[in-house]
């Protein structure tokens, strides 16, 4: 059985990848999709931030048993996995912390999101440094071809980097629960 699934992500990019890979995985993107920060209007972590309060109190409002669940992609840029965690924990504002048990996950690509892309594509991966110029060279002519391709290898094999076999978790625990 599927999960409908509402996401939050920070860029264009990151919807086209996530668009193929979550469906091959088994989520349901209908009726609410795949809600990407707008372009040029400040920063997109920012953006999500702020949307994630509410969105949090959106799933609340669901039954625990609806197959109904939220999941927040978010790159860690230079604050690492554990500093973005902690910036969404923030933005509850007092509300009750997200738990293990609740269908709302969060993952967070280290570096950034093109890491994670070149990694399924070449087999290769720097959490530290930022990849965003190199997949970009090699891969802005054909950029959604390079999401289907990148989708279609999820989780990788060999020496998987640590926010992709996390991001793996979290993604086997929201369509368990």
């Amino acid at each position: 059985m599927t999960i409908r699934l509402k996401v939050l992500c920070e860029d264009a990019r990151t919807r086209v990848f996530l668009n193929r890979l979550l469906p091959r995985l088994g989520f349901d993107l209908r009726p609410h999709g795949i809600m990407a920060a707008p372009r040029g209007q400040g920063s997109a972590e920012q953006w999500i931030r702020a949307q994630y309060a509410e969105a949090v109190a959106w799933r609340r409002t669901k039954r625990r048993d609806e197959r109904v669940g939220l999941l927040v992609v978010v790159d860690s840029d230079d604050v690492g996995p554990n500093g973005r965690r902690q910036q969404l924990a923030a933005a509850l504002e007092g509300a009750h912390p997200v738990d293990q048990t609740e269908r709302i996950g969060v993952v967070v690509p280290t570096r950034n999101i093109e890491a994670w892309l070149m990694w399924l594509l070449q087999g290769t991966s720097d959490e530290v440094q930022d990849l965003k110029p190199a997949f970009e060279r090699v891969y802005t002519a054909n950029e959604a071809v390079a999401c289907v391709r990148a989708s279609e290898a999820w989780p990788g094999s060999g020496n998987t980097p640590l926010s992709v076999a996390d991001a793996d978790q979290v993604l086997q625990r929201l369509l368990a629960s």
